[in-house]
């Protein structure tokens, strides 16, 4: 009994172990600044892996609602789709038309001025591959009130 229970234990840890580490292998999108204060403009950076067997062939983001995406950078090897609110601010950007093989990564732009509120603001990301396979993803930035620590102007 005691020998079986000892079995089951490792059997179990092994089993974590490997979830963990399958989850920690594949990477996400992700989005730099995470954090801002206030009304700022940013640079935001979107950086977009590819770690199936497959290329990426299409990033969709969802812009969080208060904040203002003025210009996004532009790229000769994507073809880029805005969707705008019904005030005229972007909501969505998607790129398509391009390729990131797999085991590479790139880099997205956008100018964006941060909400006037603080607080935790979501962005969502699809990422879609050439086998028509998706993942999605939820991204952070956090709007810190002045006086936060976060220097009021960039440098």
């Amino acid at each position: 009994m005691n020998g079986c229970r000892r079995t089951w234990c490792r059997v179990s840890w092994l089993g974590l172990m490997l979830l963990t580490s399958v989850s920690i292998a594949w990477a996400h999108i992700d989005i730099e600044p995470k954090a801002t204060i206030p009304s700022r403009w940013e640079t935001f950076i979107l950086n977009v892996p590819t770690e199936t067997a497959v290329p990426t062939v299409e990033v969709q983001l969802s812009i969080p609602e208060g904040f203002e995406v003025e210009a996004v950078g532009h790229r000769t090897d994507w073809n880029m789709a805005l969707q705008r609110d019904t005030r005229g601010f972007v909501r969505e950007i998607v790129w398509s038309g391009g390729q990131l093989p797999p085991l590479t990564f790139d880099e997205f732009k956008l100018l964006a001025k941060a909400a006037k509120s603080a607080g935790a603001y979501e962005w969502q990301a699809r990422q879609r591959y050439a086998d028509d396979q998706e993942s999605t993803w939820t991204l952070r930035t956090l709007v810190q009130a002045e006086g936060s620590g976060l220097p009021t102007q960039k440098a």
